[in-house]
């Protein structure tokens, strides 16, 4: 949007009525964010850069996110303010939740002026916009005799051809007149093929100008693309948080990826989520993460090896892998006769079934290495063994 040539009273007048009512929503908030006025609470319907023409409705009125050509945001209930980042556009307003803008009419060339003692430069009209300013095309015209002060003496139009009409609305051949070529119109309301391709469903006006409708650049899930003067492609745009376009397809389906939740596109393109053994691979909030089989966990937190540890009560099976549930690494090992008891070696965490319970202060005790007088193993049981020295248990 460019504000330097407003062509109608709309914004103007818009702005003198959100002076006159006092709009709502112009204050408070804090920062760039202001609240929708009589729902200040509600966290999810600020107004800020993100949320321009979001639509919303409080205590039965309907209200607009705008912002003005300053920048400050603010909830109307009338036509919004935006700006829709092309600066080719004049009086941008929210549209069924879109920003859109009018074509940059390109209908002021600079004076007609002379280049030399018999040659009139002069400006086809309608001229084209080309990163917010107007260009026009320059057309010299040889004087009859010389050219003072912007204008041909003698016979203007000698020389002058006037067999190519300036614009699709105008019709050709012309005329000459005072050395300028003038052209009839085409009825209001023709169909037409504009100089942009940017321009859609395009008619002539009441001035004999080709003019249309600015093409559409919206897209799913994603926003600020403006469309090239010259070449009518769409360009410059910004996927939506937590989207991408990962079939390469931005003009047809926008950024179709959600990559937070995509197995196959987990937090970036082509990043798939693999199982692991023992579980199944889910894409959450754009990390891959293992839901494990029942009866498996990930006790060592890598994905690489997936669910690598059995779970289930405190007993050992006869891997020596199940202590109890949750994830326990435990070894029971091969038990050895000792004066008449079984001593089992306990290498890691966990104590099951031991030959004698040495008990400690509090309620915990130690199952012994080999013998009463031997190294206590470092797996602790959660409560006391019993008080039999014969083939006590770990509870």
């Amino acid at each position: 949007m460019t504000l330097l040539k407003p062509r109608s009273a709309a914004p103007a007048l818009f702005l003198m009525l959100l002076s006159a009512s006092g709009c709502p929503g112009a204050a408070g908030g804090g920062g760039p964010c202001v609240r929708l006025p009589g729902c200040e609470s509600s966290i999810d319907i600020c107004c800020d850069a993100e949320r321009v023409c979001e639509e919303r409705v409080c205590q039965g009125v309907g209200y607009i996110c705008s912002v003005d050509a300053v920048g400050v945001y603010s909830w109307v209930d009338r036509a919004a303010l935006c700006d829709d980042k092309n600066p080719c556009t004049v009086d941008d307003l929210c549209v069924n939740g879109r920003c859109l803008g009018l074509p940059m009419p390109c209908d002021m060339p600079p004076k007609n002026r002379c280049t030399d003692d018999v040659t009139l430069e002069t400006y086809e009209l309608p001229g084209s916009c080309v990163n917010g300013v107007c260009e026009y095309t320059k057309k010299a015209v040889t004087c009859g005799e010389a050219c003072e002060d912007g204008s041909c003496t003698g016979e203007p139009c000698k020389g002058v051809d006037c067999s190519q009409a300036p614009d699709p609305c105008q019709i050709a051949p012309g005329r000459c007149v005072q050395g300028v070529c003038e052209y009839d119109k085409r009825s209001e309301g023709t169909g037409c093929t504009p100089k942009d391709p940017c321009e859609l469903s395009a008619t002539c006006d009441a001035s004999g100008t080709c003019k249309g409708t600015l093409k559409d650049c919206t897209v799913p899930h994603a926003k600020d693309a403006t469309c090239v003067a010259g070449t009518g492609a769409c360009q410059g745009y910004a996927c939506d948080k937590g989207y991408r376009d990962c079939n390469g397809d931005m003009a047809k389906d926008g950024c179709e990826t959600k990559v937070s939740n995509s197995s196959h596109h987990c937090g970036k393109c082509n990043s798939p989520c693999k199982d692991g053994n023992h579980a199944k691979a889910r894409c959450i909030s754009g990390t891959c993460k293992l839901i494990c089989d029942s009866g498996w966990g990930d006790c060592d937190g890598k994905i690489s090896n997936g669910c690598e540890r059995r779970l289930g009560p405190a007993t050992c099976d006869k891997s020596g892998t199940n202590t109890k549930e949750g994830c326990g690494v435990a070894y029971c090992g091969q038990g050895t006769s000792k004066g008449g008891h079984t001593v089992v070696n306990f290498k890691t965490w966990h104590c099951s079934f031991c030959a004698h319970c040495k008990k400690r202060a509090g309620k915990y005790s130690w199952c012994l290495f080999e013998s009463d007088t031997g190294v206590y193993s470092s797996s602790t049981c959660t409560t006391c063994c019993n008080d039999s020295l014969t083939n006590p248990t770990c509870q």
